[in-house]
C-alpha cells in the first residue's frame, strides 16, 4: 500500500488537488482531514493508518491518498513512517491565500486577521521550501494548476507514479462529499458561522464545482487599508526571500 499526501498552507488547493487525485481508479480518497501526524495523536497512528488501510483493500485499491494542509509542519516525521511515500506540497501567491485566510477570520477583514494569515502563510511556506529537493516531494502551484490543470495532475501523477485519466478532472460530474458535510454554496466564509460548520460547507461546495481561476480574489476581499498592510508584510526581507524562491512577485 503506497501513501501520497497533500500538504501546504491552507486555500491553496489541498482539497481540490486530493480531491482529483482520490479520482484516480487506483486511489482510494481520504475526504476529511485526519492530522494524523500531530504529535498529539502519535498514540493514534497506528490504529489510523490501518484503519485507511483496510477502506482501501476492501475497495480494491493500491493507493491512498490523504490530505491535511498542517502536516507540511511533519512531512519528516510522515517521511520516517510511511514506506516510499509521495509528498505534493500545494502553494499559491501570498497576496490571495494572506487575504482568503484572514477572510475566514473576520469580516470585515481587519489588520489582526491579515496578520494571522500572513504568520501562517509564512510558516508553512518555509516549510514547504525546506522539503522541496527531497525526490520524494513535488511542489503543486496554484496558479500553473489553473492555467493548465491537465499538465499540472500529469505532472503530479507522474511524480506520484499513477497513469493519468482525463475523468479525473471531471469534478462537477464526480460529487464527493468532504468534511463530512453537504456542500452550501450559501455557506460564509467565516470558519465559526452560524452553526460552526459554515466555512466547511463552502468548502465541500466548491470542491464539486467546475475547476476555476480564483487568480486575484484578494483585490476584492481587501479594502485600500488592508491592501496596503499586507504589502508592507510583504516587503520585509524575509517575505521576499520566502517569494523569491516560490517564484511570486510583488502585485502592488
Amino acid at each position: 500500500m503506497r501513501w501520497i499526501l497533500v500538504a501546504g498552507c491552507g486555500h491553496t488547493g489541498t482539497t481540490i488537488t486530493a480531491k482529483i487525485i482520490g479520482l484516480n481508479s487506483h486511489v482510494f480518497g481520504v475526504d476529511v482531514e485526519t492530522h494524523m501526524f500531530d504529535p498529539f495523536k502519535i498514540e493514534q497512528l497506528p490504529k489510523v493508518l490501518k484503519s485507511f488501510k483496510k477502506q482501501a483493500r476492501a475497495e480494491g485499491k493500491q493507493v491512498i491518498c490523504e490530505k491535511t494542509p498542517k502536516h507540511i509542519l511533519h512531512i519528516d516525521y510522515a517521511r520516517r513512517t510511511l514506506k516510499n511515500p509521495s509528498f505534493v506540497l500545494c502553494t499559491r501567491s501570498p497576496y490571495d491565500v494572506i487575504a482568503s485566510l484572514a477572510a475566514r477570520e473576520r469580516d470585515p477583514v481587519d489588520n489582526k486577521a491579515i496578520n494571522t494569515g500572513y504568520r501562517r502563510y509564512m510558516a508553512d511556506n518555509i516549510a514547504l521550501l525546506k522539503q522541496q529537493s527531497f525526490e520524494d516531494s513535488i511542489v503543486h502551484k496554484y496558479e500553473d494548476f489553473v492555467q493548465d490543470p491537465e499538465a499540472s495532475m500529469r505532472r503530479i501523477c507522474n511524480h506520484a507514479r499513477l497513469d493519468f485519466d482525463a475523468s479525473m478532472l471531471d469534478t462537477e460530474a464526480n460529487e464527493t462529499r468532504w468534511f463530512n458535510v453537504e456542500g452550501d454554496g450559501e455557506a460564509g466564509r467565516l470558519k465559526s458561522g452560524k452553526t460552526g460548520k459554515d466555512h466547511a460547507k463552502r468548502r465541500s461546495w466548491q470542491v464539486n464545482q467546475k475547476i476555476f481561476d480564483n487568480r486575484g480574489k484578494w483585490k476584492s476581499i481587501l479594502n485600500d487599508e488592508s491592501k496596503q498592510h499586507l504589502d508592507g508584510l510583504l516587503k520585509r526581507p524575509l517575505s521576499r526571500w520566502v517569494m523569491k524562491r516560490l517564484d511570486y512577485a510583488m502585485e502592488s
